[in-house]
């Protein structure tokens, strides 16, 4: 079955469309963009440290929002557009610790930030693992069952363009393969050398200038 550019392209946003369905959470559609991060400040002994301001920096924007540690030396930063942050902290005698926060949707990162004497800075990164498929599930299994539908049709158009691609050049009079290295004269010249029973194979064919193979094919020997 054959597909013009347009219902190529609408195929694919159909299955782009499922694709975001089945991957989105229900509860996303209320909080479509956003994710928390709490943590808490503790000196090298492992003590709280109060009232210190946090510092997130979202890298790919440069938009920073600063809060207050609690007196517990807690902080809560919600509704933070999902992204990559730097989340820092200073304190009077101690270095700027740092560290990089994934936010992701509709999830609560924790990032306890510890600092350290003497020190200029520290950096720590917080990563997220990618969910897994999970194929025991009925959005897991329509999930796969999309890819394998997305890779046979791409295989699908691969094959239509490249069947139309020698078309068009078989009407241009182009043969498409590798170009011979035996041409008719040299059929003719290895027939000859051959019957004379003076050469061999391998004589022909560096005569020729050409592989024993080559030779073995076009004389059937």
């Amino acid at each position: 079955m054959k597909f013009s550019a347009l219902g190529q392209k609408l195929i694919l946003l159909a299955i782009s469309f499922a694709l975001v369905i089945a991957l989105t959470p229900g509860t996303a559609w209320s909080q479509a963009t956003s994710g928390d991060i709490v943590g808490a400040v503790v000196d090298p002994s492992g003590a709280a440290v109060p009232n210190v301001t946090i510092t997130v920096l979202n890298d790919a924007t440069g938009v920073k929002t600063t809060t207050k540690a609690s007196a517990a030396g807690e902080y809560r930063v919600p509704n933070m557009p999902v992204g990559v942050y730097t989340v820092s902290v200073t304190a009077q005698g101690y270095g700027v610790t740092a560290m990089k926060v994934p936010v992701e949707l509709n999830k609560t990162i924790t990032a306890n930030l510890k600092l350290a004497v003497g020190k200029v800075a520290t950096t720590v990164e917080v990563s997220a693992e990618a969910p897994a498929i999970d194929t025991t599930t009925a959005g897991g299994k329509l999930v796969f069952q999309i890819f394998g539908a997305m890779a046979e049709f791409e295989r699908s158009i691969i094959r239509e363009r490249t069947m139309a691609g020698l078309d068009a050049a078989r009407a241009r009079g182009r043969k498409g393969g590798r170009p011979t290295v035996m041409t008719p004269e040299k059929i003719k010249m290895a027939r000859k050398l051959y019957d004379s029973k003076e050469y061999t194979d391998e004589s022909i064919a560096k005569e020729l200038g050409v592989s024993r193979k080559t030779v073995y094919r076009h004389l059937g020997s």
